[in-house]
């Protein structure tokens, strides 16, 4: 199951960068290339804020029942399209919909690929491989570099073959580890 492994912790990675991208440079972006008001860039967190917890039973139950990766896939694969089109928005309703969206996946994401990694890792190596999961993540926390030298909405277009690449491996290369 190291392949699985893997693919989790790149997963990981990618859902980091999505989320620290979003909460970094969505607001540049809105506010900066769409004019969205303060309130209006508040009112996009709290759309994807209200999804997110929304999805809390509904992805639990779909982990539990159908299996592991139908959360962790589409959790992935979700952000991959959300960041292609958010730089193509106009307006605040497309921005708000795409923001759902993203709130979705996350929803999905909450606890799906730490279930699946607890699934996958020996019993003995647990707690190190779950801290090796977390560390690899947080080399996805730094993002900002690109906006300095660009815009705000490149990142969104640069981390989504990252995004795409992490759902494709954890399609094909993951193991579902719902066991029946």
């Amino acid at each position: 199951l190291r392949p699985t492994y893997l693919a989790l912790c790149l997963a990981t990675l990618a859902s980091q960068s999505q989320r620290i991208i979003v909460q970094s440079m969505l607001p540049l972006y809105a506010g900066t290339y769409l004019q969205l008001s303060p309130t209006q860039i508040g009112m996009l967190f709290s759309i994807s804020g209200v999804i997110v917890f929304a999805m809390i039973i509904p992805a639990g139950f779909v982990m539990d029942r159908i299996g592991r990766k139908w959360c962790t896939v589409p959790s992935t694969g979700i952000p991959a399209l959300v960041f292609v089109l958010i730089p193509m928005t106009g307006n605040f309703t497309q921005l708000a919909v795409l923001v759902g969206l993203a709130g979705l996946s996350q929803g999905l994401s909450l606890g799906s690929i730490a279930t699946s990694t607890y699934d996958v890792v020996p019993a003995h190596g647990r707690g190190r491989l779950q801290a090796v999961r977390r560390t690899v993540a947080e080399l996805g926390s730094g993002p900002g570099y690109l906006a300095n030298s660009f815009n705000p909405g490149l990142l969104f277009l640069v981390y989504a073959p990252l995004l795409v690449v992490s759902a494709i491996l954890l399609a094909v290369v993951g193991k579902e580890t719902l066991e029946r």
